[in-house]
């Protein structure tokens, strides 16, 4: 009888406590933000674009030219806990 109440809590115990013991698996990308949560975590404010008015037809930019664009970034409260906050950024402009 004895044998059989051990036999009884290995079979009850034994699956729970080993379940405590597993650990998350990250290697399938539990831990990856898509693309689209970090751009809209990220506000500008106070832009200012290095340009002149472009005339009817201009383009204002050419291909290979510098362009400036200054104004203040900030970070928003609701940046992913999982992702460190960036300390260099890029911007890529297309049309």
């Amino acid at each position: 009888m004895k044998t059989c109440k051990r036999l009884i809590a290995v079979l009850l115990l034994g699956p729970v406590l080993a379940m405590g013991w597993v650990a998350a698996a990250y290697a399938h990308g539990e831990k990856a933000q898509e693309a689209f949560l970090r751009m809209q975590t990220v506000a500008f404010f106070d832009t200012k674009f290095a340009s002149d008015k472009p005339e009817p037809g201009d383009f204002g930019v050419k291909q290979g030219e510098e362009w400036t664009v200054t104004g203040t970034m900030k970070i928003l409260e609701t940046w992913p806990k999982t992702i460190d906050e960036p300390e260099v950024g890029y911007i890529g402009v297309t049309t």
